[in-house]
């Protein structure tokens, strides 16, 4: 049995180097060349199209610590400068996000009234995430066609930067170095991909966590718009320094995370998305991506990764199969970004092998990433979810348990601004659940 499993690794591996030897394919398929240059700036991504001016793509990496949740990203936006300063919907150029919630232990304070004084304990709790997004513009910006390098700013004090270093993890796989400094944040974390040993089930083309592709948006103009999301790295592993700019702390991260990359040219403000990743712990445990984009079926999937009794399975569940639903049971009104804003999503995935229930509390852990460079960036937010997830996996031969699962996740429910100042947490219940869902089925 172990010389059967070698044999079909060292298949799988010769399979990965053919592949690798397409041009094509391996360009998309990041994981097998995760330090690979830029997409927008690749000689097949069309330079002369005539909506250039909207191509633009993301390198985007979550931080899930004990004590500390983040989100950093960093952006290359119409990279060629089409029209630049007369459309812009994407703020031109270099791009850098953070966003960052703190875990704040219990402590004991004293406090005094007068000549009165007790002490008073202070439960354990997350401080409301804070957001940061700086358009570093074109001046100065560096971003390779050759490897994945990043350079933005210094613009006020904000920079970010991104540096590849092949081999470069404490397991000598390749690693990427993330810095930068936001309005509220500075860090300094080394990334490289975690769970490693799934990666020789997605070497098939459409094999759970492979790209995903639209071209389904609207409007739906043949050709217009395109958009390729790739989990490349679903699962990470985080470690370095965040600097809490507030308080002058410095936080220690040693913990998991995820990295995607997607590109194209897309007209984000008029469309939107919900998004989920979530992964256990331990190595060995569950690892789920959910994707989908409001106005594309494309883009409308979850890859679940597990062990069924020792075995490891992966599974993409998906809108073109009818195997995956999903929705909003609960709705509040939020002036920041001033939409009405899930604090919950149900996940209930069926093929014809295994059903996967999960539920993604959100609550109070969110916060919008705003920006006012563009106007197309003004009327448009993403709120950014550091939920908790517990869920089940179960056969479908005989209804049997193959697996709990539970832990911390991230995600992100993205649209354009309402028109309203305020509604009820009731009108948006109402309505957020009668917009925002995908029958199982159907």
């Amino acid at each position: 049995m172990n010389d059967l499993k070698l044999i079909t690794v060292a298949g799988l591996l010769s399979l990965a180097a053919l592949f690798a030897n397409a041009p094509a394919w391996a360009n998309d398929e990041g994981f097998l060349d995760p330090l690979q240059g830029w997409h927008v700036l690749q000689p097949d991504f069309d330079p002369n199209h005539p909506l250039d001016v909207i191509a633009f793509e993301w390198d985007y990496f979550m931080i899930h610590d004990d004590n500390f949740a983040g989100i950093v990203g960093y952006v290359v936006a119409n990279p060629r400068q089409r029209l630049d300063n007369i459309i812009q919907i994407v703020p031109n150029g270099a791009n850098v996000a953070f966003v960052g919630e703190r875990r704040m232990p219990e402590k004991t304070v004293r406090k005094c009234v007068w000549f009165f004084c007790w002490k008073e304990t202070i439960a354990a709790h997350y401080q409301k995430p804070v957001a940061d997004y700086h358009n570093l513009g074109t001046a100065g910006a560096q971003y390779s066609a050759e490897q994945r390098t990043f350079l933005g700013g210094d613009v006020n004090g904000m920079f970010g930067r991104m540096e590849p270093l092949a081999g470069g993890a404490p397991d000598g796989t390749d690693a990427l170095r993330l810095t930068g400094r936001s309005d509220h944040w500075e860090w300094n974390l080394l990334v490289w991909q975690g769970m490693q040993d799934r990666n020789w089930q997605r070497l098939a083309p459409d094999a759970p966590f492979t790209v995903g592709s639209g071209t389904d948006f609207i409007p739906d103009i043949p050709g217009a718009q395109s958009w390729t999301v790739d989990a490349l790295w679903p699962r990470t592993n985080v470690t370095g320094t965040v600097i809490d700019r507030r308080t002058g702390e410095q936080i220690a991260i040693d913990g998991k995370g995820y990295r995607e990359n997607s590109w194209g040219r897309y007209l984000l403000s008029i469309d939107g998305w919900d998004f989920m990743v979530f992964s256990e712990e331990a190595e060995t445990g569950v690892l789920m991506v959910m994707q989908t984009y409001h106005a594309s079926d494309d883009l409308d999937f979850v890859d679940v990764s597990f062990h069924d009794n020792g075995q490891l399975v992966s599974e993409r569940f998906s809108a073109a199969d009818k195997t995956v639903g999903w929705w909003h049971p609960d709705w509040k009104w939020d002036p920041e970004p001033r939409s009405c804003v899930p604090e919950s999503t149900r996940l209930h995935l069926r093929n014809d092998r295994y059903e996967i229930t999960a539920e993604v509390e959100i609550g109070d852990r969110q916060r919008p990433m705003l920006s006012d460079a563009t106007i197309g960036t003004t009327i448009f937010f993403i709120q950014e979810h550091f939920p908790t997830v517990s869920g089940e996996i179960r056969r479908v031969s005989d209804g049997s348990l193959v697996t709990t699962f539970s832990g911390q996740a991230g995600g992100e429910f993205a649209f354009h601004k309402d028109i309203a100042l305020v509604h009820s947490d009731l009108w948006c219940t109402v309505w957020g659940q009668s917009k925002f869902y995908r029958q199982l089925g159907k």
